[in-house]
């Protein structure tokens, strides 16, 4: 996973100071006191977390932009979080609320037809000629944090579906998912039409987890949901709506802070967190590291993590850091 460090100093020399994070949900540091400390994300929740230096009772922060990038192709029985949403029995789809909770047909499998996957990614229209419309969720559609991921419903003339491809973005980029879905099995049992589908619930939980943050500029993220539909190798789509979160309380990860109680420390009132600039590489698949170190700079670091939406890890990233000076994003390979 990437990491960012950052160094404290006065007049220019390193001092020992206290570490803390205002989102412990999106990462952590070491506490300290020390002169230097370094940030590592959760890789479950991105967004903007202030990484805090402190000094007799005095503090100054810096900013972190976590950006968190997926995609997905079919459901994975073998994830929890995704098992009850993949029904093989007729009575699973009224039991208990139906699947998942929401009702509905479960998650679909993966597309492996060629010409499906190319139309996917390439529609031949937008769908409006074909009356494709979201009947749920609706446009501007606030959704609480910790629910249970929604049933997503469609209408168009068409009336069924060979596969969909499902979007969820936020607005400052802190999150994106992309997943593609076949038919749901059990439709050969009801004989129904693919009308609909949940999105993935361990998807919805950091899609949502995300959006209810603040971005950068200070206003609440909001998540645009997006489905495109294929049909006998023609694609239509992408429909969009737009959702936002109502966020629950920030959790907070304390750290000590030098002198604030009697303790040691420096008593200066001037004390800067800087991270340092650099282009270095490191690759979580290996370990190794390389850095062209540089003068400090305050600018924002931002930070981009993939994670493997089958297995919950991390996955051959590769990232310049601790910051760049000229606001470089870091990236992420497969």
């Amino acid at each position: 996973m990437p990491t960012v460090t950052y160094t404290a100093t006065l007049n220019g020399n390193p001092i020992s100071a206290g570490w803390s994070v205002d989102r412990g949900d999106l990462g952590s540091v070491a506490a300290g006191p020390a002169s230097t400390t370094t940030f590592t994300p959760t890789g479950t929740t991105g967004g903007l977390v202030n990484v805090i230096a402190g000094l007799n009772g005095m503090t100054l922060s810096r900013q972190v932009f976590i950006q968190l990038t997926g995609s997905q192709n079919g459901s994975n029985p073998g994830n929890p979080a995704e098992a009850t949403q993949i029904p093989s029995m007729l009575a699973q789809l009224t039991a208990g609320g139906g699947v998942g909770g929401v009702g509905g047909e479960g998650i679909g499998p993966a597309v492996s037809d060629m010409p499906t996957l190319a139309a996917l990614g390439a529609p031949a229209g937008n769908g409006q000629a074909q009356g494709l419309t979201f009947l749920y969720p609706y446009d501007k559609t606030v959704f609480p944090q910790g629910l249970l991921a929604p049933l997503l419903m469609w209408s168009w003339s068409t009336g069924d579906a060979d596969a969909v491809q499902i979007g969820l973005k936020t607005a400052s980029g802190s999150f994106s998912w992309t997943g593609t879905f076949g038919r749901p099995p059990i439709l050969a049992q009801t004989g129904g039409k693919f009308i609909r589908m949940p999105i993935p619930q361990d998807v919805w939980t950091i899609a949502t987890n995300t959006a209810g943050g603040k971005t950068p500029s200070g206003m609440p993220d909001t998540l645009t949901v997006s489905l495109t539909v294929a049909k006998s190798g023609m694609a239509y789509g992408p429909i969009s709506a737009l959702a936002s979160m109502r966020a629950r309380a920030s959790t907070i990860a304390v750290g000590w802070i030098p002198g604030r109680s009697g303790a040691g420390g420096c008593s200066s009132v001037a004390i800067r967190a800087n991270s340092a600039c650099a282009l270095g590489v490191i690759n979580a698949a290996t370990g190794q590291a390389a850095a062209l170190r540089g003068s400090s700079t305050t600018a924002t670091a931002r930070v981009a993590a993939s994670w493997d939406v089958r297995r919950g890890l991390a996955r051959k990233l590769t990232a310049p850091g601790p910051a760049d000076c000229s606001g470089a994003t870091w990236s992420t390979t497969r």
